[in-house]
């Protein structure tokens, strides 16, 4: 999907700014230096696909899951992690 007044409605139903939304995708330099920050940061975990999710910079799921991964999956693992936390600074 390249044709910008379509991203801008669809930016404009999401609640973004619509001129804002259309000025940021006319702009081909907008937000580069997050890009290389990100794929840099992927780089480093040996992410080479997505999805791919990180929880906590601790747990790492990759790909798409079964239907049987709920999101109450993620709601376990932030669980456990802050059981840890509340544990270690008690």
């Amino acid at each position: 999907m390249s044709d910008i007044e379509t991203l801008a409605d669809i930016a404009e139903a999401s609640g973004l700014d619509r001129q804002n939304s259309i000025n940021i995708l006319n702009d081909k330099t907008a937000y580069t230096n997050d890009v290389r920050v990100d794929a840099g940061i992927a780089q480093q975990y040996g992410i080479s696909g997505v999805p791919y999710f990180i929880i906590n910079r601790k747990y790492a799921i990759s790909g798409a899951q079964p239907r049987f991964c709920e999101p109450s999956d993620f709601g376990v693992l932030v669980d456990i992690t802050l059981s840890f936390l509340i544990g270690f600074f008690g």
